[in-house]
């Protein structure tokens, strides 16, 4: 009698050990189960923030290249670089006075966002990607669009105003005045600075890619 009983309880005990094993092992697969679906969509998040960040960089670059290209022209002008061709001078006023816009894309931010931060799980890439949309960007966007300084049509449209006559017949001496030259000097020095804001925020872009992908490759 006591060794039956002692056989039941010895049953009793290892079925108890089996279905706790059974459920740590159900616990710990779902678990990984879990896990591994969070890896999932932070992998495919990164390349969906990588992929916008191609797109803004061929923005970027764009933008830069048209700020510098102004600014050749704007240091011919105030030169009055006798190499130009007279009926390109509106040409050149136009590039010198231009204005960029930079619009960023950012679909995979904003998923990112309404789905937390955290899905993340690098700190410090989470750190990056945070601060290259939320500070470099906007400042990008604020100068380009509501930054009075670096609103520069208004002065093509005054030379066009009040220089048309000698635009069309390829009068050039009147650049030289120095209502012209302020105006020219005034948008080169805000150019240089917005072209030094681009440049900054091209290597942010470019490191940021770089780390995304090294994630990548690393983490999944």
């Amino acid at each position: 009698m006591e060794k039956k009983t002692q056989f039941k309880i010895s049953q009793i005990l290892l079925e108890i050990v089996v279905v706790t094993v059974g459920i740590l092992i159900a616990f710990q697969l779902n678990n990984w189960k879990e896990v591994r679906a969070s890896k999932d969509k932070e992998e495919k998040m990164l390349k969906e923030i990588k992929t916008n960040l191609a797109l803004d960089l061929i923005d970027l670059r764009d933008n830069f290249s048209g700020h510098r290209m102004a600014l050749e022209h704007i240091e011919s002008l105030q030169n009055s670089d006798p190499t130009f061709e007279r009926n390109k001078v509106g040409g050149k006023f136009h590039s010198a006075f231009r204005d960029f816009i930079f619009s960023p894309q950012t679909s995979a931010f904003e998923t990112l966002k309404a789905r937390g931060v955290d899905l993340i799980s690098n700190d410090s890439l989470r750190i990056e990607i945070l601060r290259l949309y939320d500070f470099d960007y906007v400042i990008i966007e604020k100068i380009e669009e509501n930054y009075a300084p670096s609103q520069f049509t208004h002065h093509y449209q005054y030379i066009v105003l009040n220089y048309y006559d000698k635009l069309q017949n390829g009068d050039i001496h009147w650049i030289s005045s120095a209502d012209v030259q302020n105006r020219l000097s005034l948008v080169r020095f805000e150019r240089q600075y917005v072209s030094r804001i681009y440049n900054e925020c091209i290597q942010k872009v470019e490191v940021l890619i770089s780390k995304i992908n090294k994630e990548i490759q690393n983490e999944f």
